[in-house]
């Protein structure tokens, strides 16, 4: 019994380690609490109070600390506090109430959108490259032969290029005004 606990104290991190007390001696470890003489509501009472740091400390460590290890934190306290449940439902250690401090939420990443989005990305990005190769190539031909047919569908894919924002529509009126301005 005496090593399965020093065996699952071992693998607790530090902090963890300085708030969990077990043995026949832990009362003996607590330090005693201050008890004021001053009246309870009073202003003086207020200032003088003890405040345990102790929860503060138990913030700052798990706002530093990563979500997987505070999970793997948590899963390495919850086994062996159910572990020792009884059956009508007490804890042979009060690790339960220990527990009771810690944040459960766990922050999942959004793996299944992200994939979905990172593959629409793509193939807007394909779709858009080929919408330029084809703007880039009518433009040019439009420019090296200057016939009418050719000046209409540069002008064409110039505005569908702006339609599917492939190219910015101002990008788009300067190559249609460029075209515009080519003797046939």
């Amino acid at each position: 019994m005496a090593t399965e606990l020093a065996i699952s104290q071992t693998s607790l991190p530090s902090f963890l380690r300085a708030l969990l007390k077990t043995g026949m001696k832990a009362e003996a470890k607590v330090p005693k609490t201050k008890i004021s003489k001053i009246r309870s509501g009073s202003l003086k009472a207020a200032k003088k109070s003890d405040r345990s740091e102790a929860g503060k400390k138990l913030a700052r460590t798990l706002c530093l600390t990563r979500p997987k290890i505070r999970e793997a934190t948590t899963i390495i306290i919850i086994i062996p506090a159910a572990e020792k449940m009884e059956v009508w439902g007490e804890t042979k250690m009060r690790l339960i109430d220990f527990m009771l401090t810690f944040d459960y939420t766990r922050t999942m990443p959004v793996t299944k959108t992200a994939k979905r989005a990172l593959r629409a990305s793509r193939k807007k990005a394909s779709v858009n490259n080929l919408i330029l190769a084809n703007l880039e190539i009518a433009v040019r031909l439009a420019k090296k032969t200057a016939t009418l047919k050719n000046i209409l569908k540069a002008v064409s894919l110039a505005d569908k290029a702006a339609k599917k924002h492939a190219v910015h529509k101002n990008k788009a009126a300067r190559i249609k005004s460029a075209l515009s301005h080519l003797r046939i």
